[in-house]
């Protein structure tokens, strides 16, 4: 939530709305050190912004599901082909990224054992799904 909070005033810069939905409950913690999902989750936001259009919005979504914690970011731009995913291109107000951003966060998803998904939303826009893997707390009762 921090690190969402963090970009409203870049987003609110560029007239576009942060949404932010979290069904986490308190306890559900992701294998992933704070540093690294920081890293992971500044890119991902800070590039919607980028490809976000005046008055856009943007949706943090999120949620775990069995042993997995879900991170989705939606925004509505242009929509992203996945041949230009890699690449460095301009954000909707001429921002300049250097393309090495979405490798570095696969690379640092790839080591914990998560992933990363890209998909242009068939209503315009680029949708990013962040997967980790979820503590499991295990319960042990000892009988006496």
């Amino acid at each position: 939530e921090a690190t969402a909070g963090s970009f409203e005033v870049l987003a609110k810069k560029k007239g576009i709305e942060l949404l932010l939905l979290n069904s986490l409950r308190h306890d559900d913690t992701a294998i992933i050190s704070e540093t690294d999902l920081i890293r992971c989750l500044t890119n991902v936001i800070s590039n919607a912004i980028k490809f976000s259009p005046h008055r856009g919005m943007i949706m943090v979504s999120c949620k775990r599901i069995g042993a997995e914690i879900f991170i989705t970011v939606e925004e509505q731009g242009a929509g992203m082909p996945n041949t230009h995913a890699l690449k460095p291109s301009l954000g909707t107000f001429g921002e300049l990224g250097s393309g090495l951003g979405l490798k570095l966060v696969k690379e640092v998803l790839d080591l914990c054992g998560g992933s990363i998904k890209l998909e242009s939303c068939s209503r315009g826009g680029t949708s990013v799904q962040i997967k980790l893997r979820a503590q499991i707390e295990v319960a042990v009762d000892l009988i006496a």
